[in-house]
């Protein structure tokens, strides 16, 4: 096992490489039980019915194609505690039911390992985005769409997101 999880600096627990990663190596599996569509929100109503705030969900369903989810809140998925960053070094990569997290870039020891989550735009409001990189959009969405939620955001506050000059 290469990584393990314990306190991270952008949310809650993260998961931090014990040993050197070589870029493309996928080596955790996000592991847990498959769920349908149906499953999947069954199980979310009875974790959190309407009572959940922006910022409060935790999200551990890992879509693996239409209609099929990976629930990766069991006690052996330690992969769960990756967080996203908008400066990701590592990625899920889809081979068939499965999903692995591969470095997309060589990894020291100690590095805390993200991805990219690549929720939909039209979910940013429910995902705010605690990375703190420099190209933080202040949301956790897919990285096609960031440019989109730019210019959402630059309607709804534009002195607050307006883009700095320099003189």
């Amino acid at each position: 096992m290469k990584a393990e999880a314990r306190h991270s600096e952008i949310h809650g627990t993260g998961l931090f490489a014990i040993e050197e990663i070589e870029k493309d190596e996928p080596f955790l599996e996000y592991v847990g039980n498959h769920l349908n569509d149906e499953q999947l929100w069954d199980q979310f109503y009875s974790t959190y019915g309407d009572n959940y705030k922006p910022g409060d969900l935790h999200v551990w369903a890992f879509e693996v194609r239409e209609g099929l989810y990976i629930d990766g809140d069991v006690p052996e998925n330690i992969a769960k505690f990756a967080n996203h960053s908008c400066e990701e070094n590592c990625e899920a990569i889809l081979d068939g039911d499965q999903v692995w997290i591969t470095a997309k870039r060589d990894i020291l020891a100690g590095e805390e390992l993200t991805f990219d989550y690549r929720f939909p735009l039209r979910d940013f409001l429910y995902h705010p985005c605690r990375c703190g990189k420099s190209k933080c959009c202040g949301y956790i969405v897919a990285k096609e769409e960031r440019p989109k939620l730019k210019k959402i955001l630059m309607r709804q506050a534009p002195h607050k997101y307006r883009l700095k000059t320099t003189k």
